[in-house]
């Protein structure tokens, strides 16, 4: 049976640590005397670990290497169906009729009269019909601008038969009333067309032009008489010459629009006294910016 008693070694080292609380406790008494000073303890110091220890690696689990053991790939390995490929051709075919439809709608949008589309609209009526040549228009309004219209033939008056007896029978026959001689005709070369000068520009229509004698002087108060042959309530005016500063002696001009047009209008000259001297002349306007202004001028050919 073994010795429960304390031995020798023992008990010095409990009379050590006796006398050692004896001594702390009287230093204790020491320091904080009669008047009951507390004396705080300093505060402990950190100890200074390495990284290494205060964190060591974690040893590996090894029931997550079991879970690969088995052969498990982390992946679903179930059998697919064996009709998957028919769905797949399905949604191609779907999906390229879609585009073709899309095209489809795209041309019938841009062009309504393929013979592709079921519901065209109808084909519009187009009537053709014959473009004159405008070379030959304008050779024609060169050479022939200006038609005299003629003057009016003159109707014989009945004859008045006065009988009287027994004086012998005495026929008188009334002359008729012939019109003035025609002194004055158009000047060569007939009419002429040009731009508008002033400030309108294009914004401008008229017919102008000189009245000259037979020596190739102009002649004021004249009277030119112009009239739209087309409507004639339209433009019926009567323009006198020489009375624009700005043209000159024996110069006339007519506003016949704000704008070129084509037109159709008698022109004819009158003496100071109101007597036609010249035939009426059907002349032609033009529509274009640079002709604009028909120059019409009247020269004397019999003094």
């Amino acid at each position: 049976m073994p010795d429960s008693r304390p031995s020798s070694h023992d008990e010095s080292q409990q009379s050590e640590g006796a006398d050692d609380l004896r001594e702390v406790s009287r230093l204790a008494e020491e320091l904080v005397g009669d008047d009951g000073l507390q004396i705080t303890p300093a505060p402990r110091s950190k100890p200074n670990t390495p990284p290494a220890e205060r964190f060591p690696p974690l040893a590996p689990d090894e029931s997550d290497d079991a879970l690969y053991d088995d052969g498990w790939t982390g992946y679903d390995q179930r059998p697919q169906p064996t009709g998957a490929w028919r769905y797949n051709l399905l949604t191609a075919f779907f999906l390229l009729a879609s585009v073709a439809l899309c095209g489809y709608y795209a041309m019938i949008w841009t062009d309504p009269y393929t013979p592709l589309n079921p519901l065209a609209p109808p084909t519009p009526f187009v009537e053709i019909t014959a473009t004159p040549d405008p070379v030959a228009v304008a050779a024609f309004h060169a050479e022939q601008t200006a038609t005299a219209i003629g003057p009016p033939t003159a109707t014989p008056q009945p004859t008045a038969t006065v009988e009287a007896t027994p004086t012998p029978e005495v026929s008188a026959t009334a002359s008729p009333t012939l019109p003035p001689e025609f002194v004055f005709t158009l000047r060569e070369p007939g009419v002429t067309y040009r731009a508008n000068t002033n400030q309108r520009g294009c914004n401008w229509a008229s017919i102008t032009g000189t009245i000259y004698d037979a020596d190739g002087q102009p002649l004021d108060g004249y009277r030119v008489r112009i009239i739209d042959e087309v409507d004639r309530g339209r433009l019926d005016v009567s323009v006198t010459s020489g009375t624009i500063a700005n043209l000159g002696e024996g110069a006339y001009e007519q506003i016949i629009g704000s704008s070129p047009r084509e037109g159709r209008y008698i022109v004819q000259l009158f003496d100071p006294q109101g007597l036609a001297v010249s035939e009426p002349f059907l002349i032609f306007t033009q529509a274009e910016c640079d002709q604009n202004v028909a120059e019409v001028s009247f020269e004397q050919t019999i003094d």
